[in-house]
């Protein structure tokens, strides 16, 4: 009987510990993004490649066309050739984990900023070996194995599930809208309302944060999919599936059918795109969020494929903690507001998509994912 008593505060404690720990684990990431604008004048983009000079990873586009550099090379080529690099990379020196980011520099030889590449990098962020071989030269894979600081330590699954590619529990805010940074290469002026825009359209700084800084989120937490099996109970693994593409367009009847997926009710773990599971590869599947659903709300996507609403979610009791751009860390509770005050009229009237302007249709939730929103929000 006494240990029956004693067990749940023990547990209680243990879980107040890992929620501190990822909490600094947060603080630490924020720190990073502001050292990083501090050594560069810029903040990281969802996806990034290589600087011709101060060997900093830029928040260039992968798409070629349309950047002050970068490939003249169209679409998914130039996608593939520079390896989906996400924006975790760029701040590997500022985490001391300098060696790990020579390595992926040196990975990364064949890439040039001012002619198209030769091929593609001898090893990408999706690469599941523990080694690559190069002129017959065997290295380890940069990508493989965790970054310590990348994991909560509240996290159901702590190991590599796709291979030996590390996995991620904090991801970065991709703002109010659905798409992707895929689907952004046929959307060119999308991805411009939260922090993690595509590079060659917009390169972001402070001055960028129009809402203040502490009002717009950096990060937050995600929980990352299992391995096995397909069918998961947890809505902070598993992944709804809408009956409609229109979830890429922010279509709210859309958006609505992914809000009715919970308590692990026709969820899924899709296997070919498992939330999480590389640390370092750009599509935002696997390394962002988007402010839509609220915390610990299932995350949606179409066919199962990288194209995902990625919901905010923690193993940690009534909410998530998030990185603000003013360096603080905060902990948001499920019950936020996610629904502007004219949500109803707006879902009747069957809307489709933002014009990258204005109040978020998601509440203060929302306005927190938008850098731009002319919103000042309170928690």
């Amino acid at each position: 009987m006494l240990i029956a008593l004693l067990l749940p505060a023990v547990q209680a404690a243990r879980e107040a510990a890992r929620r501190m720990q990822c909490q600094n684990h947060l603080k630490q990431i924020g720190l990073a993004f502001h050292n990083m604008h501090d050594a560069s004048n810029y903040f990281p983009s969802c996806v990034v490649q290589r600087g011709i000079s101060d060997g900093f990873w830029r928040p260039l586009g992968i798409y070629g066309n349309g950047g002050t550099t970068g490939y003249n090379v169209a679409g998914r080529n130039a996608w593939n050739h520079t390896g989906r690099i996400a924006w975790t990379v760029p701040l590997l020196p500022f985490i001391e984990q300098n060696a790990r980011y020579e390595a992926i520099v040196q990975a990364a030889h064949t890439l040039d900023d001012s002619t198209p590449p030769n091929g593609a990098a001898p090893v990408q962020p999706y690469s599941t070996g523990a080694t690559y071989t190069l002129n017959g030269v065997t290295t380890p894979n940069p990508y493989a194995d965790n970054v310590n600081i990348f994991v909560c330590p509240s996290e159901q699954v702590k190991s590599p599930v796709n291979g030996s590619i590390g996995i991620l529990s904090y991801r970065l805010n991709l703002g109010d809208e659905s798409y992707n940074n895929l689907e952004s290469y046929y959307q060119g002026n999308s991805l411009l309302r939260g922090m993690g825009a595509r590079g060659d359209y917009s390169v972001l700084d402070m001055g960028s944060i129009v809402d203040g800084t502490s009002n717009t989120m950096f990060a937050a937490e995600c929980g990352i999919a299992p391995g096995n099996p397909m069918d998961v109970e947890d809505v902070r693994q598993g992944v709804g599936g809408p009956t409609s593409v229109d979830v890429y367009r922010c279509q709210l009847s859309v958006i609505e059918e992914c809000r009715a997926f919970k308590n692990g009710s026709s969820l899924r773990n899709h296997v070919g795109s498992r939330k999480g599971t590389r640390w370092a590869d750009g599509y935002s599947v696997y390394t962002a969020f988007q402010s839509i659903l609220p915390p610990n709300a299932a995350s949606c996507g179409f066919s199962g494929g990288e194209h995902q609403i990625v919901t905010a979610s923690s193993y940690h009791s009534g909410g998530v903690g998030v990185s603000m751009a003013d360096g603080s860390v905060r902990f948001v509770t499920d019950s936020i507001n996610a629904m502007r005050n004219d949500y109803q009229t707006l879902l009747n009237d069957n809307v489709l998509t933002y014009n990258n302007s204005g109040q978020s249709y998601f509440g203060v939730w929302g306005a927190l994912g938008t850098r731009n929103g002319k919103e000042s929000v309170t928690l």
